[in-house]
């Protein structure tokens, strides 16, 4: 890992790499995530068989679009991936880091993918692949794919699974092949679903304004992620622990949705730091539906109301953690790291 980012590429047995050709100078290689085996399911196991047949199906293509545009030096082209959402309120999270982006790199294309398949059918909007394709259409050579996810859940692990297939472009016998480099980032809280110590720590730099109003409230700073509801939520632990060490003598909490720890996790250790007063903040990339449905709206089973029939004084900001200034400098960051490390 190299300033947040991962470096992709298909491993296997010593044999096969002995025969594989060697990187071309400044080729990306995404190693396999480290940490304990994820458990998937026969349904998970067979949707990424299915993806992977169908970015297999897609390279002639992709090649072929490609054509006889190969730059000399690197040709950037960037990719954010995003889940999406079809309400109004997301885009204020998803324009401002593009905004940001393209402040930042001033020429290069900066474009848009969404891995949910209902917001690209609402929206009529592409998919993070979909959109590789039209870079390398329009001659770009060197891509960085930042996923706007917060963790490294199912829709991270599908982006790597495709980078990975479009890595070994790179390598394809082909005159002139589309990619030269293709670098896939970290998620907000690293690439492992134990998550990633340093990049835990840069994304608690950047919500440091969030501590900094809990402390001058006098209130505890609570955060809800997504979660998966097939394992424990170990990077949110993780971030809480991280979060405590950043704001010493601030009651911090970190619960997910839809794993543990949840709700009534946090609520137990509010109640042991004897807290009275919470912050409650969206550890989620954009202000969507969840945000409203389960978390600060009006709904008797929202976050917000629970806490405060648990007896605590509650506000809870409907904001996607995209909106803010600093979480959108930390992305650009990862991806300026991302530029110097492929070369």
């Amino acid at each position: 890992m190299n300033g947040g980012c991962t470096h992709s590429g298909p491993q296997g047995a010593r044999a096969r790499a002995r025969r594989r050709p060697p990187l071309p100078s400044g080729a990306s290689i995404l190693p396999l995530s480290h940490g304990p085996t994820p458990q998937y399911s026969e349904e998970d196991v067979m949707r990424r068989a299915v993806l992977f047949l169908v970015f297999v199906l897609l390279l002639p293509t992709l090649a072929l679009a490609h054509g006889d545009k190969t730059p000399k030096g690197p040709n950037w082209g960037i990719v954010l991936a995003a889940f999406g959402s079809v309400r109004p309120e997301a885009r204020a999270a998803l324009d401002n880091v593009r905004a940001a982006m393209e402040d930042a790199f001033p020429g290069v294309p900066v474009r848009m993918g969404y891995s949910s398949r209902m917001v690209r059918g609402q929206l009529k909007v592409p998919s993070p692949l979909t959109v590789m394709s039209q870079l390398a259409d329009e001659g770009r050579t060197d891509i960085v794919v930042v996923p706007l996810y917060v963790t490294a859940g199912d829709e991270y692990l599908d982006l790597l699974a495709q980078v990975r297939v479009l890595h070994g472009l790179t390598h394809a016998k082909v005159n002139k092949p589309p990619f030269t480099r293709v670098v896939l980032c970290d998620p907000a809280l690293g690439s492992t679903a134990h998550g990633d110590a340093r990049a835990m720590a840069r994304t608690a730099r950047a919500l440091k304004a969030d501590a900094d109003a809990a402390r001058a409230a006098g209130a505890a700073l609570v955060y809800a992620g997504h979660g998966n509801p097939r394992r424990p939520a170990w990077e949110m632990a993780a971030f809480q622990s991280v979060l405590r060490k950043t704001s010493p003598g601030l009651v911090v909490a970190v619960g997910s949705l839809d794993a543990t720890p949840g709700l009534e996790d946090v609520i137990k250790s509010l109640k042991a730091a004897k807290a009275r007063k919470v912050l409650l903040y969206p550890l989620l990339f954009v202000s969507g539906a969840h945000v409203d449905d389960d978390l600060c709206g009006a709904g008797k089973d929202t976050w917000k109301n629970a806490l405060e029939a648990a007896g605590f004084s509650v506000e809870c900001l409907a904001r996607g953690l995209g909106e803010s200034p600093d979480y959108a400098a930390m992305l650009v960051e990862r991806a300026r790291a991302a530029m110097g490390s492929a070369r």
